[in-house]
């Protein structure tokens, strides 16, 4: 039997179910509340070796994008200490 690898996420204030792919989730495991600069930085070191600066700086803002909209991650108020995405 073939596994699906991802992430099955469950949002209770606005009811729904998300599945992830390997991308989302670690990207959605990486906002903390950092500036969303430092998130990337950390998100290209980890896929560096397999995937072009470029491309995960594409597949990093897709994803972003998408937990935002799925309201998993909502960016964080523009203080200069905290101005990155975290958690909801």
């Amino acid at each position: 039997m073939d596994q699906m690898a991802g992430l099955l996420v469950f949002t209770p204030d606005r009811p729904g179910i998300y599945v992830l792919n390997d991308t989302s989730w670690l990207i959605l495991e990486l906002c903390d509340g950092r500036r969303r600069e430092l998130i990337l930085e950390q998100y290209a070191g980890i896929v560096g070796p397999v995937v072009p600066r470029d491309k995960a700086q594409e597949e990093f803002e897709a994803a972003v994008m998408t937990l935002e909209q799925m309201g998993l991650i909502q960016a964080a108020p523009q203080h200069p200490a905290a101005a990155g995405p975290g958690r909801r």
